[in-house]
């Protein structure tokens, strides 16, 4: 017991003395060991990056840099290339680099790069060279498809990079092909691209110094500081042949000024300025000073030349909110709309137009959801008649509100003006653009002269009201034009009538009252007043079965009262009926009784004129295939005309009958015929008792008669005839005798 007791005290002993060399030996060991391993590992790192820019140095490893591509490109991507060569680090060219994605295929050719992307371990890129002699873009239409769920876009505080970057781009031609549903295809062309982007560490800088489409060219100068976002941008461009026979050549210069950070607080104040040059300004000279300010750099010339269109646009956009215009506001000066398309009429347009987000929806409202306060104050000062191919517009002033779900127009007003003022037309209502068949709209006339506005036209005066809104408001609104149901109504007054040859209008006024609905058009009544006479007509129109029924009653027409000649004559008024009953698809027929019974309006005694309209009546069948007339009788200007068995097989007359009789001033005439084009024949009597007398009449119809040369004849004459052959074979034979010798005709 003692024995243990004192080897235990001999152990405390030890532990009092140094410890044992051999712990420490074995932990430094392993640490040795890591540090051998990370060596061998950054050794390994090294040598791997040194072949790997060796290798991206190497002549060659460019073409195949583009081979390990193709391998592992994504799904539904390709890539091929043709002459390839050069160096990934230092640069190299490519004949042709084709790639395509589903709906995007690019081609590029003679493209040429040169750069030395060792400068990175310097902090910097400086491209000496990117060019590309053609680079195509097809665009093709693909299934729609439903876009993933995105993140709303936030602007960072900050658009710093860690480089320095100079970048100069070069394209000699950019193709944009897009093809349509139908494999139809347009390409828009733009030459001689050149471009700059340059990052200095503060700025970005992005300079387009040339661009050409057509005979149109664009600069452009953009600068974005990358710590507080501040923006400043112009484009220029001048825009010269858009319209084929039309000079028209615009300056252009859009500047924009703001910010791109806050938030919702992000400004952007653009400014659109557009100036039309004549024919001929020195293209070359705008295109050197695109990016000056356009109205400076005109003022030298603005007086050699006739003033050309000015607009000047204003806006102001948030660009982070959902609703990004705050406003915008356009002026123009002189615009003439002949600039711009040689069928145009002539004009010269001043006014402002103003575009204002509504105040009550707050700036939650989307751009698509938005709702917008529009007015416009237009001015003409070069109105004129249409036929002289100027614009019959004096001004134009309206106030409306636009929102997806409405559009009010609070008032729109147009005063039109020829060579003197000719009235105006108002218009006031509201409309839903998905449910038009909602629309109540009211229009105004007011002394409105349709002779101002075309000088072939007869001077009027009209005054009055025309509205358009739902038959049934209570009906549930389909949005579908076609199951609309309107009630039309009008009520206009000419308060400037007079006879047709004085250039005037004898109608003094038109009422009208309607029903639209998908089933039936129905006229309750139309109303043409002349003076106290009237044409009224009452019916209906089924579209979907196409059946017709009109009725109509003339009630003492005063005909003195539409021509000088009819004046001068004291003719009777006209007075009777019409109507038509049937299908358009498969007949309708007609009944026309229409004559005068006594003296004219206001004229003293019964005593008849040479120029009465003593009776029109007509009675048949009208169808797509053939028009039958079972009876005609015309009395009219001392002449009288009966027709009986009349048929023309429609709409190529194949087949003509006839049994006619006639009768005027120095003439009868008997004809009965029946013709095919290339068949068939006729009998005609025409006896001429006196050619000074037919002559006569004939000169002192109404109308016809002015329109007649000066023709004199004397004696009688009398015809007996029968004839063999189509009407389409004597019409030919006619110009070409010898062509038909079967077509016999015997007179005597």
């Amino acid at each position: 017991m003692n024995d243990r007791t004192l080897a235990v005290s001999s152990d405390s002993s030890d532990s009092s003395e140094p410890p044992a060399p051999k712990a420490p030996r074995a932990g430094w060991r392993w640490f040795r060991r890591l540090l051998w391993l990370l060596a061998a590992l950054l050794l390994a790192l090294v040598l791997a990056l040194g072949a790997l820019l060796w290798w991206a140095s190497s002549d060659g490893s460019l073409p195949r840099a583009l081979q390990l591509a193709q391998k592992y490109l994504p799904d539904g991507q390709s890539l091929a290339y043709e002459g390839a060569s050069g160096s990934i680090i230092g640069g190299g060219t490519v004949q042709r680099l084709q790639w395509g994605m589903p709906g995007t295929d690019l081609a590029i050719e003679q493209l040429q790069i040169d750069w030395s992307l060792s400068e990175l371990l310097g902090r910097a890129l400086h491209v000496r060279t990117l060019q590309a002699e053609r680079i195509h873009v097809r665009l093709s239409p693909q299934p729609d498809q439903p876009e993933p769920p995105r993140e709303p876009f936030v602007m960072p505080e900050q658009l710093t990079l860690p480089i320095q970057v100079t970048l100069p781009v070069q394209v000699g031609r950019l193709e944009i092909e897009t093809v349509a549903e139908d494999g139809s295809s347009a390409v828009q062309a733009f030459d001689d691209i050149a471009a700059q982007y340059r990052y200095d560490g503060t700025w970005h800088d992005l300079k387009l110094t040339s661009l050409r489409h057509g005979q149109s060219h664009a600069r452009a100068e953009v600068e974005l500081n990358a710590d507080d976002l501040g923006v400043r941008a112009k484009i220029g461009a001048w825009l010269s042949d858009w319209v084929p026979d039309a000079p028209l050549r615009l300056q252009a210069l859009l500047q924009a000024d703001g910010t791109l950070a806050g938030g919702d607080a992000a400004r952007i104040d653009l400014r659109l300025d557009v100036q039309e040059h004549g024919a001929d300004a020195d293209a070359a000279a705008v295109i050197a000073r695109l990016l000056q300010d356009v109205t400076a750099a005109d003022a030298q010339a603005a007086d050699a030349r006739p003033p050309g269109a000015v607009l000047h646009g204003q806006a102001a956009l948030h660009p982070w909110r959902s609703q990004p215009v705050q406003q915008a506001h356009v002026q123009l000066d002189h615009l003439n709309a002949r600039a711009f398309h040689p069928a145009a009429p002539a004009t010269d347009v001043h006014g402002r137009i103003d575009i204002d987000p509504d105040d009550a929806q707050g700036a939650q409202a989307s751009l698509a959801s938005a709702a917008w306060k529009l007015a416009a104050q237009i001015r003409n000062r070069a109105p004129g008649a249409w036929d002289a191919q100027r614009l019959p517009v004096g001004s134009i002033e309206a106030r409306a509100r636009y929102a997806p779900e409405r559009i009010d127009v609070e008032q729109a007003q147009v005063m039109l003006q020829g060579a003197q003022p000719a009235g105006s037309i108002e218009l006031q209502g509201w409309a839903r653009p998905q449910q038009l068949d909602t629309a109540d709209l009211q229009l105004g006339l007011h002394e409105l002269n349709l002779q101002a506005l075309m000088a072939s036209l007869p001077e009027t005066a009209f005054t009055g009201t025309a509205s358009v809104r739902p038959l049934d408001a209570s009906v549930k609104p389909t949005g579908d034009l076609t199951q609309a149901r309107w009630q039309i109504e009008a009520d206009i007054r000419n308060v400037a009538t007079g006879l047709i040859d004085k250039q005037r209008l004898p109608l003094s006024q038109l009422l009208a009252k309607a029903q639209i609905t998908p089933e039936r058009w129905t006229a309750e009544t139309m109303q043409a007043h002349v003076g106290d006479g009237r044409l009224q007509l009452q019916g209906h129109f089924e579209p979907q079965t196409q059946a017709l029924d009109v009725r109509g009653e003339v009630q003492r027409l005063p005909l003195v009262q539409v021509h000088s000649e009819l004046a001068a004559q004291q003719v009777p008024d006209l007075s009777g009926t019409l109507a038509a009953t049937g299908q358009l698809d498969s007949g309708v027929g007609f009944d026309v009784d229409i004559g005068s019974q006594g003296a004219a309006t206001g004229a003293g005694g019964s005593q008849r004129s040479r120029l009465d309209v003593r009776a029109i009546q007509a009675k048949g069948r009208w169808s797509p295939q053939r028009l039958d007339v079972e009876r005609m009788h015309l009395d009219a200007f001392q002449a009288k005309v009966d027709a009986g068995r009349l048929s023309v097989a429609l709409p190529d007359a194949d087949s003509i009958k006839a049994v006619i009789k006639a009768t005027a001033p120095g003439l009868s005439l008997d004809a009965d015929a029946a013709m095919q084009q290339a068949s068939g024949g006729g009998k005609l009597t025409l006896n001429v008792a006196s050619a000074e007398q037919l002559v006569g009449w004939l000169q002192s119809l109404p109308v016809l008669g002015e329109a007649l040369p000066a023709l004199k004849a004397t004696g009688a004459a009398q015809i007996a005839a029968d004839w063999q052959g189509g009407w389409q074979q004597w019409l030919d034979g006619l110009q070409d005798p010898a062509a038909h010798p079967n077509l016999r005709l015997n007179a005597h």
